[in-house]
């Protein structure tokens, strides 16, 4: 390819997908990608990563590592740090787990007035 070749906007997408499962507190993940040029999008084949987690295993994802590959002798890596928005999903998981705790003790009865005799 020479460098007076037009060259076309790629986008690289990979989306790992956690969703809450309903019968036990964990959560079912599954991983795709897609690859945008121009117009097109082809869908890519990927590998599982885990089918089950925790929330404790999910909400404890600090750096994402992804390798690019090989190419002339050279290593191309790139790395995301996931700390910031698993920070925010701990939050969200605590703060939800204390409303489900307040909602569900009874209300304070008022006090009892004395009887009179």
């Amino acid at each position: 390819m020479s460098s007076e070749d037009p060259l076309i906007p790629v986008e690289i997408v990979i989306t790992i997908l956690a969703s809450p499962c309903p019968s036990k507190p964990q959560y079912q993940t599954t991983c795709a990608a897609s690859v945008r040029v121009g117009d097109q999008t082809i869908a890519c084949r990927t590998a599982p990563i885990r089918e089950f987690i925790s929330a404790e295993w999910l909400t404890n994802y600090e750096w994402l590592d992804v390798w690019l590959g090989k190419f002339d002798h050279r290593h191309q890596m790139i790395g995301v740090n996931l700390k910031p928005g698993m920070r925010a999903l701990r939050d969200l998981i605590k703060r939800q787990a204390r409303e489900r705790t307040r909602a569900a003790k009874p209300p304070k009865s008022p006090p009892s007035s004395p009887s009179s005799v």
